[in-house]
This record gives structure tokens, sequence and C-alpha cells, in this order.
């Protein structure tokens, strides 16, 4: 149909929302779940939520940020005739052996969600060196306890390794990474060998930067 927008899946980070994908609505129809709703979900039940329930079992695109760049991979394995283009911003696929420095964060960050109140723990978040080249900080509407199970149930510890699989995809995905995002960089560089890899002026939270971002989709989509 002329003039009709393709859909576009959007899966928002951390302390996220739907309305990080707002400046994309002029240009694709965008369905956002809010998965502070879903991460108390096991997977098969979460991708049955998104896929069936937001995309009414259709064709889709997919652009995620962060943990929604792990899901929107995973995604993409589970219903790669569903999933079309997959573009994962600042995110990371897994390790094959986690680094004990890894588990350690995560638990401590789970500690802190359970011993502070929420203004005391983005105050925290916001001051990770992650986040120092960031233009806005983030907080949320989620509950502690809601916000503790991108963690406990989703956490990069716990995920499994997605690159062997996702290498059989490559051509239909995309990373995408700031360019102040050193960590990240380093870790694309080395380990996302043979992926389509896009750089763009921005710290870790890319969405932020929302015109690179559109004119990128623009190009792939």
């Amino acid at each position: 149909m002329i003039g009709m927008k393709s859909k576009l899946l959007c899966l928002h980070g951390f302390a996220g929302s739907s309305d990080d994908f707002g400046f994309l609505a002029d240009d694709f129809d965008i369905i956002a779940p809010n998965l502070d709703e879903l991460v108390s979900l096991e997977f098969e039940e979460l991708k049955h939520r998104i896929l069936i329930d937001h995309c009414n079992d259709q064709e889709v695109d997919v652009l995620g940020y962060s943990f929604g760049g792990r899901l929107a991979a995973r995604l993409k394995i589970a219903a790669p005739s569903q999933i079309k283009h997959t573009i994962i911003c600042s995110s990371h696929m897994g390790h094959k052996k986690v680094p004990q420095a890894r588990i350690d964060l995560e638990r401590s960050i789970v500690s802190k969600l359970d011993s502070m109140d929420k203004e005391d723990f983005f105050t925290f978040w916001n001051a990770l060196d992650l986040f120092r080249y960031d233009e806005k900080s983030y907080g949320s509407n989620a509950s502690l306890d809601i916000l503790k199970l991108y963690f406990t149930n989703y956490g990069q510890s716990i995920q499994p390794y997605l690159i062997d699989d996702l290498m059989k995809l490559k051509n239909e995905i995309t990373f995408v990474f700031g360019l102040k995002d050193k960590k990240y960089c380093d870790y694309a560089n080395e380990s996302l060998i043979g992926f389509n890899l896009e750089f763009i002026s921005s710290g870790h939270r890319i969405l932020q930067n929302q015109e690179a971002i559109l004119d990128l989709l623009k190009v792939l989509l």
C-alpha cells in the first residue's frame, strides 16, 4: 500500500521506556512494548507476548538498545522468519565463560536495588563510568523490585552466548555503537568480527543521538 510505514519493534533498555522511541513515529509504525511488564516472565512466554500479542505474528524489523538489544538478538535467533532486519545498539552478546567480575557487578547492582531508595540508586547508576559521555541521566517509574528482575532474570551474566547463532544470520543484523563508548567499541572490534558494525557520535546511551539513529534506520530499512 502506498505510504504504508514499515513496522518497527522497539525494545528499550534497563530503566528505559517505550517513550524512548517516540522520535521514530513519523517514519515507522512503532511497536514498543513496556518491558517492565514482561521481565518477570521466562523467555518463551516473553517471546510469545512480544511476537504474538504485540506484533500480531506479523513480520517486523527490530531496534533494540542495551538490554533490549540482547532481547532483540534472542528473538531473531528464535524467530528468524518473523524478525527481519535486527539493529542492536550498545549491547553485549554474552560470554562463553562469564568473567567473575561481571557476576560480581550484577550481584552488587542487585544488592543496591535491595538496600537503596530509588533516588539514591539512580544517583549511583547514572554516575557509572559507562555513562560519562551521555547528555541525559535516566530514571524510571518502575518499582525497585521490577528493576531488579532485569538482572536476576535477564542479566548479561546469566544470558546465553549468542554470537555463534547470530553469525548464521549476520546479513540481517547490524550492530551500532557510540564512538565515545570505548568499552563497547573495543568489545565490538574484538568480538563481533564479520558482523556489520556501525559507529555514531554518542556515548553508551545511543538513542540520545536521535538524528543519527533515524538516518541510519532510513538507510538500513
